[in-house]
């Protein structure tokens, strides 16, 4: 699923393509608005569309086919709109009649919810069409194995990370398979894993666990109709892969239902091995969340605490959770997020937390994030691991850095009994009254002890809280010698005044 950002040649030839959707966005957002994900899910509805007609989705066989259309012969730019509305139609036709009748239900559902194309304009429509052509002519004659999934997951980051709402922002794939890679080691990725994303958005972290851990039954919810169009979208084009269909079949595409998660009641309480979870940022009290609920002697209003807190309660015992949160959900001091830390810490043994940089999820949002890593259970580490990224670099940079943060997981332990080692020879006070080592070496990764989080007034998490305070090394110079030098420095000076006197004497 990261096969775009290995491969450079591909990776030029999607890079291009982005470019030319840049356009696409330009013309749609001078005639609609700002919410780019209708225009995701109107052009991957065309797209999937096209594919039917063209028998490389979902098709009949070519004889049992009953409409076959192409595109017209005379330029996109030139069709008048009386053209695109016939072809549109006929495309639509088309798809229903060729589509195989074990899909029909998946393009039924998603015929329903777009009954009539959103997007009206001949303007834009000659603009997304063009791009439907040029996708399906790169992806047929030059993209390997016609990776479509990862044209549209390219696609996916320049609309889902330039959406109205500034909350939700989608993880890159490949930093979604390294974090995984930091929990479960290659031996690992084949068991059969049960995986919950509570809030999927466009399903892209989900899909991205379901390519790593190969075996994985993955559940995802979301209850934003763009956002699930999306992903069904996406676990269409998924399926379509050639490579990918083995393992589509052996465990399943991930299922993402329309509905909101903290209103479900799941029969077994602990029921996944694995949370995954990257909700819209902030802790809105929408009216229709706005009854509390209590887990142990908390209570809880917010949406994101309990989307946070609910997820991790049908979590297994010894279960893993990689949560992506704001920053600000790291130190804010209003009480509940505050006893949601609490709780967190009480209840799961926090692993790890890493600080993203900024540009993470694209070069235009600058976006304060990091990554909580748990496992569920009472028995707890004697640390907490924090660890920076550091600012986006080249691509060689970045290896070189998770090889680094790869290299400081699996060593945590000896690490730590540095630390400790380090605190015994001598101890500096940071600027929140941190107790850290005076001589700590490694600037990118520190720890600290739960317990002592805990005890902290605001249980804070954010990991440059705890961060080594620099040791300042004060350099003196010998008294004798500085006393030397103010001698000769006056001695010249007295010098030159008594030059400066013999002048204006002979005046």
């Amino acid at each position: 699923m990261g096969d775009y950002i290995r491969n450079k040649e591909q990776s030029g030839q999607l890079e291009g393509l982005s470019e030319k959707f840049k356009n696409v966005i330009d013309f749609y957002r001078m005639e609609y608005s700002e919410d780019l994900m209708v225009l995701f899910d109107e052009f991957g509805y065309l797209l999937i569309c096209h594919l039917i007609g063209e028998g490389r989705l979902w098709s009949k066989p070519v004889w049992e086919r009953s409409i076959n259309y192409s595109f017209p012969s005379e330029k996109l730019s030139e069709w008048s709109p009386g053209t695109i509305e016939n072809y549109l139609d006929l495309m639509e036709k088309s798809a229903m009649q060729n589509c195989r009748a074990d899909y029909d239900r998946t393009l039924s559902r998603l015929r329903e919810w777009d009954q009539e194309f959103r997007i009206r304009k001949p303007s834009v429509l000659r603009q997304i069409l063009q791009m439907v052509h040029e996708v399906l002519k790169l992806s047929q004659n030059e993209l390997e194995n016609g990776k479509l999934y990862d044209v549209m997951r390219q696609i996916l980051d320049l609309c889902g990370n330039g959406r109205a709402d500034r909350s939700s922002y989608i993880l890159p794939d490949i930093l979604v398979e390294r974090l995984l890679g930091l929990l479960y080691p290659e031996e690992e990725k084949r068991e059969r894993k049960q995986v919950l994303d509570p809030k999927c958005g466009s399903g892209a972290m989900l899909f991205a666990v379901w390519n790593y851990l190969k075996d994985a039954r993955c559940l995802g919810f979301e209850n934003d109709r763009n956002l699930w169009i999306a992903a069904q979208i996406l676990g269409s084009l998924l399926w379509a892969e050639p490579d990918r269909q083995e393992d589509a079949f052996d465990s399943g595409i991930p299922e993402i239902r329309e509905e909101a998660f903290i209103k479900k009641r799941f029969e077994r309480v602990a029921a996944f091995d694995l949370v995954i979870a990257n909700p819209p940022f902030g802790n809105r009290n929408r009216q229709e969340f706005s009854e509390y609920i209590r887990v142990d002697d908390l209570q809880i209003r917010g949406e994101y605490n309990r989307i946070l807190v609910q997820s991790l309660q049908v979590l297994k015992e010894q279960g893993l959770a990689v949560l992506v949160v704001p920053d600000s959900f790291l130190f804010a001091t209003n009480g509940e997020n505050v006893k949601v830390r609490r709780w967190l810490l009480e209840h799961c043994q926090v692993e790890g937390v890493i600080n993203l940089p900024e540009k993470t999820f694209s070069p235009g949002a600058r976006v304060r994030s990091s990554v909580l890593l748990l496992q569920k259970g009472t028995l707890k580490n004697p640390y907490i691991l924090f660890y920076q990224l550091k600012a986006e670099a080249g691509e060689e940079d970045k290896e070189k850095e998770w090889q680094s943060l790869q290299r400081t997981w699996k060593l945590r332990g000896s690490f730590y009994e540095e630390w400790k080692q380090k605190l015994k020879e001598g101890v500096l006070e940071n600027a929140q009254g941190v107790l850290t080592p005076e001589n700590w070496e490694h600037k990118e990764f520190w720890f600290a002890c739960p317990d002592d989080v805990v005890k902290r007034s605001a249980a804070v998490l954010l990991p440059r809280h705890y961060q080594p305070a620099e040791h300042v090394e004060l350099h003196f110079e010998n008294p004798e010698k500085l006393l030397d030098n103010l001698i000769w420095e006056q001695e010249a000076l007295l010098k030159d005044m008594q030059e400066l006197l013999k002048e204006v004497r002979n005046l």
